[in-house]
């Protein structure tokens, strides 16, 4: 699997967020080293079309520049088809991995992977229980789902039954030139989610549910509550550190 974290400057619900200061590094550096500890993934790198990114970034993670794109999985397409082929040969899977998600566990990401029957659809992702405030919360993005797991529908709006989406995507190489050529839909333009150009394009979408709740930072004021995540954790080991 190849893992690639597309990011930009700019953003409306928090401008300039890739470069947010956790604790003395870029939050985007937080989640590459996250991917890091995944061990299936064989390439983990950031992509870009912001020379402020790469800037920063220069002597953190490999950063591949892109041009520029409507939303996050595109970037990663390109980033993919860009790469030395001796680098991709072997990965029959594109994660796009969205950087604020930066405290996905490798259990979690592995766990798209678990279900090896056939039929399963090319594009996978992740989803858990929401939390109470979650459903009215515009910034979380619910996704309800139908037989077999699959999505029928991704919103920023409260769904009936929904689970809170996760950003994070498995894609089969297969079909990522489909990907790449589908034009945006009237409903991923008005809701700023790209999945609903898949759906609108009538790909199927395989959603594993995963019982972790995460510290996904979408507006400022999340980045308290990932640095207490890390400070928590930091402190856990620690005390498995010492001595009985």
């Amino acid at each position: 699997v190849c893992v690639v974290i597309p990011a930009r400057m700019g953003g409306r619900r928090f401008p300039d967020k890739a470069l947010a200061d956790v604790d003395g590094s870029p939050l985007i550096c937080c989640a590459y080293r996250n991917a890091l500890r995944w061990p299936r993934a064989r390439q983990v790198i950031v992509a870009t079309d912001s020379d402020e990114i790469v800037r920063v970034l220069l002597d953190e993670c490999p950063v591949q520049i892109t041009g520029a794109h409507r939303n996050g999985t595109l970037r990663a397409i390109e980033a993919f088809d860009l790469l030395p082929v001796e680098l991709t040969r072997d990965c029959r899977w594109l994660m796009d991995l969205q950087f604020s998600e930066a405290t996905l566990s490798p259990a979690a990401m592995e766990a798209m992977f678990a279900d090896r029957v056939p039929g399963v659809p090319a594009i996978r992702t992740l989803a858990c229980p929401l939390r109470e405030g979650e459903q009215d919360d515009y910034n979380t993005v619910k996704v309800a789902l139908g037989a077999s797991r699959r999505a029928l529908w991704f919103s920023r709006q409260p769904l009936p039954c929904a689970y809170r989406h996760i950003g994070i995507y498995a894609f089969h190489r297969l079909i990522l030139p489909r990907l790449a050529s589908i034009p945006q839909s009237p409903h991923a333009a008005i809701s700023d989610l790209e999945q609903l150009d898949w759906l609108d394009a009538g790909l199927a979408i395989q959603v594993v549910l995963v019982k972790e709740q995460l510290v996904t930072v979408t507006v400022p004021s999340d980045l308290a509550k990932l640095k207490e995540h890390f400070k928590t954790k930091a402190a856990a080991r620690c005390r498995e550190a010492l001595p009985p």
